[in-house]
């Protein structure tokens, strides 16, 4: 997950992969000028200090979210504040522990839809 702090908000871009809600990366992209602090991350009543934590979503059980960083310099002084509120969409993937093979899965989805369809079972 990648919070941007930008105009005293937070701005939660879209991961390039689906990630765990158990064990969730927290990275930031700061605001110009604003890299030298270090965010401290609120949710709730839990705290987490750091450019890179990891949060575990599970435990909130909420379906909204209030996010609150601060950035603090080299003394604990509060530079800057960032709030925001989001929706938590619990959602989760089907599969083994093992390799699924998504190609081979498809080819055999697809097959299985033909075979329907010159049954007329499916429309």
């Amino acid at each position: 997950m990648i919070l941007q702090l930008k105009n005293e908000n937070i701005i939660i871009k879209k991961p390039y992969v689906p990630e765990d809600i158990v064990n969730t990366k927290v990275s930031y992209i700061f605001e110009l000028g604003t890299n030298q602090y270090r965010p401290i991350l609120y949710i709730g009543q839990d705290t987490y200090s750091g450019s890179n934590v990891i949060v575990n979503f599970d435990k909130y059980k909420d379906e909204t979210l209030k996010l609150r960083v601060e950035l603090v310099d080299n003394v604990d002084r509060v530079m800057r504040i960032y709030e925001g509120s989001f929706i938590l969409y619990r959602t989760f993937s089907l599969g083994t522990r093992e390799n699924i093979d998504v190609y081979k899965a498809l080819i055999e989805a697809q097959e299985q839809i033909k075979l329907l369809e010159e049954r007329g079972e499916v429309i």
